[in-house]
């Protein structure tokens, strides 16, 4: 674009050296007025690109967010002198948290009808995570592209999330024995399923079980009142989600990032509808998170954290072993489904050591499969087919 107003400068300074010449050829009125228009039209275009650039207002508006590869746009509008437009140029950079990918558009907006003129850009949706979006520059030019101005109102500072897809799945848990001391310790936050520890008491409502009445305390009241029963503080179920990245600019990852992301949060959002508690863990840097999923609030909230997390370009073998140590020392766990896009024999006979193990790995052209070792299976899943023919998986 700077090639182009340099273009329209050398054109009107040639247009002002030929008008002059003409001049001294003719020497008449017409040859000066010529010149006149000439010399003062690129002036005052000048001055009114600056001046418009001044008073051009840029707002902007942006969805919150989409699934992957659903459409989503940038919506802005123009404020500005209608009389004197010219194109405006943005650059935008976008930058996804989950992948630590930065991407640079150029856009350019040329004058539109109406006072207001509205503008649509579509953003990029082909990859999970929170995608943070600003505006690096924004610049006015006059209609004959002499000046470039920049807009000194214009701001952007926006984020937009893009969710994995969820599709029906019936994950089957078979090896999902208790551990041996469940139920030693419970949960004083959390009211769950197990009715041999109290969570807490409140009075009788519609649809309320006969079972859970607590007699004593509700002759004692004279109302009815009932047991909120517990949760114990290990649980049966623990859903681990690894991703690495790799480099940037690579863009085989994507997809084999959104299925493995979309096959971790259907198989999570499966066990939640059978009834299963379960935890949800990630890696964060050096330690392990973990969120319990037990409602479909606690489910989107879990996925909410997935996408604004930043993962490593590169699992490291020593960094996993640190957070199986930290796990187990922390956590109880019957049976573990680790879903990963990565392969770490180390770290997963490790982990296969403290708990049940079935690993899942996601890849391109894996096909569908299960291969075994003494310690922990391992079901291979072709990235291209999650959501489509991965119906149901046996962990």
């Amino acid at each position: 674009m700077r090639h182009s107003m340099r273009t329209n400068i050398a054109i009107g300074i040639v247009a002002i050296l030929l008008s002059a010449a003409l001049m001294l050829m003719s020497n008449t009125a017409a040859s000066l007025a010529i010149v006149l228009v000439a010399v003062f039209v690129p002036i005052l275009s000048i001055v009114l690109g600056r001046l418009t650039a001044k008073r051009t207002r840029i707002s902007f508006g942006l969805g919150k967010s989409c699934v992957v590869d659903q459409s989503l746009a940038l919506e802005m509008q123009v404020e500005r002198y209608v009389f004197w437009r010219g194109r405006i140029e943005l650059m935008l950079e976008c930058r996804n948290v989950m992948t630590g990918g930065v991407e640079r558009t150029p856009v350019v907006l040329l004058p539109a009808a109406g006072k207001v003129e509205h503008f649509s850009l579509p953003v990029n949706t082909t990859c999970c995570g929170v995608v943070e979006i600003s505006l690096v520059e924004a610049v006015s030019f006059d209609p004959l592209g002499f000046v470039r101005a920049p807009i000194p109102e214009a701001t952007l500072s926006s984020s937009y999330v893009v969710y994995p897809t969820l599709f029906d799945l019936e994950a089957r848990v078979n090896q999902s024995s208790h551990p041996d001391i469940l139920g030693a310790e419970y949960d004083r936050n959390k009211k769950g399923q197990d009715a041999t520890e109290v969570f807490d008491t409140r009075e009788f409502r519609a649809g309320d079980s006969l079972k859970r009445v607590h007699w004593k305390l509700s002759a004692r009241l004279d109302d009815l009142i009932v047991r909120e029963p517990s949760r114990p503080a290990d649980c049966d179920v623990a859903l681990v989600v690894g991703i690495e990245v790799g480099e940037q600019g690579d863009p085989g990852r994507i997809p084999v990032i959104d299925s493995t992301l979309s096959l971790a949060a259907s198989v999570s959002l499966s066990l939640l509808r059978q009834g299963i508690v379960h935890d949800v863990a990630h890696a964060e840097g050096d330690t392990l998170a973990f969120d319990s999923i037990d409602s479909r609030p606690s489910f989107d909230g879990m996925l909410d954290v997935l996408m604004a997390t930043a993962y490593p370009r590169r699992a490291r073998s020593e960094t996993l072993a640190a957070l199986i140590d930290q796990w187990s020392s922390s956590r109880m766990v019957a049976k573990t489904v680790m879903v990963t896009n990565f392969i770490s024999e180390e770290a997963f006979e490790r982990l296969a050591v403290i708990t049940n193990l079935t690993v899942v790995y996601v890849g391109s052209d894996t096909g569908l499969g299960v291969s075994s070792n003494d310690k922990y299976p391992i079901v291979h899943v072709d990235a291209a087919s999650v959501g489509a023919s991965v119906k149901s998986l046996e962990l």
